[in-house]
C-alpha cells in the first residue's frame, strides 16, 4: 500500500518545531535566510530523515515539506497548549441495565434519537438515580446531559450492531 503522508521522525520533528518557535513571527525573507543556516548547521540529521522517508517512499524534497511544515504548521500550533487531565467518571450498573433492557425490547425499531428520547420519558427514576450519582462526582449539567446522551446512543449502537451480526 503506498503512503500518502509520511511523518517526520520526532528528533527532527523537535528540531523543526523548535527552529519554528524562535523564528516563526519574522518575514518570509528573514525566515528563508534563517532557513538555510538551519538546513546547514542540521546537514546530517536532515539527510539521514530524508534516506528514511525516501526508503518508505516519499518522492518529494524533504527539505521543502520540512520548510513547509516549519512555516506553516508549526509556526500556527499555540507555543504552550495545557491539557486538563480528566477522570473517568463511569455510569452505575443500574442504569446500564435499564439502558440495555430499554434498546432490547423497543429502541431497536426506532432511530437513536428517538431511542433516547423515549428512554428519558419510560425511565424517570432511573435518570433522576444517574443524574444525582453524576452531580456527586462534580459533573456540570452540559456534561451530565453529554455524558447519558452518549451512553445511551454508544450502547444502542453496540446492541443493534450485535444483533444484526448474529
Amino acid at each position: 500500500m503506498e503512503i500518502y503522508r509520511h511523518k517526520f521522525a520526532p528528533e527532527i520533528s523537535v528540531k523543526i518545531a523548535a527552529f519554528s518557535m524562535e523564528h516563526g513571527t519574522e518575514s518570509l525573507a528573514d525566515f528563508k535566510a534563517h532557513w538555510s543556516n538551519f538546513l546547514i548547521t542540521n546537514k546530517e540529521a536532515i539527510e539521514k530523515e530524508a534516506t528514511r522517508l525516501s526508503v518508505e517512499g516519499m518522492t518529494t524534497d524533504v527539505a521543502d515539506k520540512m520548510f513547509t511544515s516549519a512555516r506553516y504548521w508549526y509556526t500556527k500550533k499555540p507555543q504552550s497548549k495545557v491539557i486538563k487531565d480528566k477522570s473517568y467518571v463511569t455510569t452505575t450498573r443500574a442504569f446500564l441495565a435499564a439502558i440495555d433492557t430499554h434498546i432490547q425490547t423497543t429502541g431497536q425499531v426506532m432511530k437513536p434519537s428517538d431511542a433516547f428520547t423515549h428512554f428519558c420519558e419510560a425511565n424517570l427514576e432511573a435518570l433522576k438515580n444517574e443524574i444525582t450519582h453524576l452531580k456527586v462526582a462534580n459533573l456540570s449539567a452540559d456534561d451530565i446531559r453529554t455524558k447519558i446522551k452518549k451512553t445511551y446512543k454508544n450502547r444502542h449502537f453496540v446492541i443493534t450492531k450485535r444483533v444484526i451480526q448474529q
